[in-house]
């Protein structure tokens, strides 16, 4: 079996196969906007994994080169190794945006303007517009959105603070335990 194939059997979507160094992101079958999908192959060996499948790690080799032992062992503190640097990441991101937004000041902004809000304020630091993106279940910060003009393409643009987790944020409007939802 192709690990082209393999991949697809176990719900991958890669688009751009070619032996790599490094991990890569891809969408899955049940993610096809997304990147729930990660992947790794030399060129013979590999392997894949989908966050919304199985969650683990599904070793793909040929009979001329088979994974060893050590070789997964390695490759499994590499993954742990990644996590503890995301979580850092994450924990950097959060320290960023609460800084930020204890800096920023409550003030009308275009966006919210050309949304229909004109009279509202939001949370407004350096000409950008602050939302503050807060954990679905704990309301814990986790970071941030920022909405600014670009002058040179003439158009909103939002990024998401670098490094936070996007997993579970949200901004919420109102109420944590409202008796209705809107999304």
């Amino acid at each position: 079996m192709m690990f082209s194939d393999f991949a697809r059997a176990h719900g991958l979507i890669i688009r751009d196969l070619h032996p790599v160094h490094r991990i890569q992101r891809c969408p899955t079958e049940n993610k096809p906007n997304g990147k729930n999908g990660a992947w790794w192959w030399d060129g013979e060996r590999g392997w894949v994994f989908a966050w919304d499948g199985d969650a683990q790690v599904i070793w793909y080799e040929t009979e001329s080169r088979p994974w060893t032992p050590e070789e997964k062992r390695q490759w499994a503190k590499q993954r742990d190794d990644e996590r503890q640097r995301s979580a850092a990441r994450q924990l950097m991101a959060i320290g960023k945006a609460s800084q930020m937004l204890s800096s920023a000041k409550a003030e009308e902004h275009g966006y919210l303007q050309l949304k229909g809000f004109e009279k509202e304020k939001g949370m407004v630091l350096d000409g950008e517009l602050l939302i503050p993106m807060r954990n679905v279940i704990t309301n814990e910060l986790q970071g941030l959105q920022r909405i600014f003009w670009t002058e040179a393409d003439r158009r909103w643009e939002k990024k998401m603070l670098t490094g936070m987790k996007a997993k579970n944020a949200v901004f919420r409007i109102g109420s944590k335990a409202p008796s209705e939802t809107f999304l």
